[in-house]
């Protein structure tokens, strides 16, 4: 946006009027009032006009040496500090332009008011603009610039009073109703901001902010077909456009499409190397493609852009822990953690590794802290109830799978696992009585039938325990144990037949069983079966010798 021209205080060289310092587009006042002729203003505006306006400033500063009370040394001096860039230095002019003329005119506002938002001093801007519309409510540019400064400012209600302002004498002011409908936008009133941008599309079919707009209200719309028909309008005017990029990339991504996607992400990559969201995403098309390598590549220089990140660095540990990096996942992890303590998914994959590496400390200590932290987590606690019982720790496991329980009633499995903390606890009551919620809520559950097997061979019901087990068998489970723990309890009632029957389908179960081929020995020499208890004693023996002492 160009700053403003002052109409009345314009130098006249030859009676012929000059449109501005700066070029802009000003219509010829009536009367030119003139304070005093100052040679060095005539001066300034022939070099402004060669596109010379270092010496223009030259002589607006040596006008201003001579007559230091000149408004017009001052607005030609803050018109070609503008055109330099200098922002600060030309808002002081304009504000001496302000304290001299009086009434200050509304230009002088108005250009103070473009100088404060290129510093990005917004707030005053806003005031200034706010001046120069109450003192020019018929110039459209004073409303515009207020309500893009609203905007900006992130007062959408407030910078649509001043668009529809601005619409009341110019209807079809196109600059005037895209303002409103962005603000309609960021109102989140998409159907409305829709309506005026397809109004306007029409005439302004290549304007990249507009198609912009459509295309980021499609993506809000969840509407693919015209997503997909704005980003390609929009390269089709700017090939290689960063914003019609990243929406075919969202399209493709929600699609599920990751090749597709790769290749958008690629070419943003290009287009604007320092696109976080571009880096981060071509890390996760690459991780979903298998592609770890490339993977770790784009999430390193996603981190580099911006270190902090998390959802990054957890990435970039999950795909470091897929390719056996344990030392880089955990420290990706830990970094992830370092920047947000309460990530609870960081947490899971920590533990996660450190349980697979070994570390079943770490990973109870982990976990605990993340059950602690969302203790409705239920996987969190039955995978700690389980770490706990590896470690020994029976009234910690005992305590996770209660809370398990208490989350879900019907969770067999942690019945199950909750009955061999408390029988390792020695209270087999409830054990027993948990093992039988196991198993009516899950009856195909091998876990609990195995369970029961367990708690009728310990109650010395062998009957039960071999039923169980060829329930067992029908689940394609083997349990040679509870097969020869009941033929030791059948052998020593003295039923020899049925022992040597359970002996053999434990050797069945797991070849090479030498104790249960060493008491099969027993059982068919007491059926007067020798020569066959010599072969199982034999067998027995070669598979472990040391269980020779026992044969003597």
């Amino acid at each position: 946006m160009k700053p403003e021209t002052n109409d009345s205080w314009l130098w006249v060289v030859d009676e012929e009027l000059v449109q501005g310092l700066l070029r802009s587009d000003v219509a010829k006042p009536e009367s030119i009032r003139r304070e005093v002729d100052i040679p060095e203003l005539a001066k300034a505006v022939t070099l402004s006009i060669e596109g010379r306006a270092e010496e223009a400033l030259e002589q607006a500063m040596a006008a201003l040496a001579r007559f230091p009370e000149s408004a017009e040394a001052w607005w030609a001096r803050g018109q070609l500090e503008f055109e330099l860039g200098r922002y600060g230095d030309a808002k002081r002019s304009y504000s001496e332009v302000i304290d001299r003329r009086q009434p200050p005119h509304w230009a002088a506002y108005f250009n103070r008011g473009l100088c404060l938002e290129k510093l990005g001093a917004l707030e005053e801007a806003t005031t200034d603009y706010g001046k120069a519309a109450g003192m020019c409510p018929e110039r459209p540019e004073t409303l515009l610039a207020l309500g893009v400064c609203l905007l900006r400012r992130n007062y959408p209600t407030e910078a649509m009073e001043a668009f529809e302002a601005c619409l009341g004498p110019n209807p079809g002011e196109d600059r005037a109703l895209f303002g409103k409908a962005v603000a309609l936008q960021m109102q989140e009133r998409h159907e409305e901001a829709l309506e005026i941008y397809r109004a306007i599309l029409p005439q302004h079919a290549n304007n990249i902010d507009l198609l912009v707009n459509l295309i980021s209200l499609a993506v809000a719309r969840r509407d693919d077909v015209r997503v997909r028909d704005y980003c390609e309008k929009l390269l089709r005017v700017r090939p290689q456009s960063r914003p019609a990029l990243e929406g075919l990339a969202t399209l493709a991504l929600a699609r599920g499409d990751y090749k597709l996607a790769g290749q958008y992400c690629s070419n943003l990559v290009k287009v604007a190397p320092d696109a976080w969201e571009a880096w981060y995403n071509l890390g996760f098309v690459y991780q979903k493609t298998a592609r770890p390598d490339k993977a770790v590549e784009a999430y390193t220089e996603a981190i580099r852009l911006r270190p902090q990140s998390e959802q990054a660095h957890a990435n970039l540990g999950l795909v470091l822990q897929e390719r056996g990096d344990v030392a880089g996942a955990r420290q990706a992890y830990e970094r992830a953690l370092q920047l947000n303590p309460g990530a609870s998914s960081v947490m899971w994959n920590l533990a996660i590794l450190a349980e697979r590496n070994g570390e079943s400390s770490e990973a109870e200590a982990t976990l605990a802290r993340l059950v602690e932290l969302k203790p409705d987590w239920e996987d969190a606690s039955f995978r700690l109830g389980c770490l706990r019982l590896q470690l020994g720790n029976d009234a910690g496991a005992r305590d996770s799978f209660e809370n398990c329980i208490r989350k879900r009633a019907d969770w067999a499995e942690a019945h199950l696992n909750l009955a061999v903390a408390l029988w390792r606890a020695g209270d087999r009551e409830r054990a027993r009585a948990e093992v039988a919620a196991a198993a009516e809520l899950k009856p195909k559950l091998s876990g609990a039938v195995l369970a029961q097997a367990i708690v009728a061979l310990e109650d010395g019901d062998v009957e039960q325990s071999l039923e169980l087990s060829a329930r067992l068998r029908e689940l394609g489970e083997k349990a040679p144990e509870i097969l020869y723990n009941a033929g030791i309890l059948l052998q020593r009632a003295g039923d020899h037949e049925r022992a040597a029957k359970a002996f053999r389908e434990a050797v069945e179960d797991r070849p090479g069983f030498a104790e249960a081929l060493l008491n099969l020995g027993h059982a068919l020499e007491s059926l007067g079966q020798h020569e066959e208890a010599v072969v199982c004693w034999q067998e027995a023996v070669e598979t472990r010798p040391e269980l020779a002492q026992s044969y003597f």
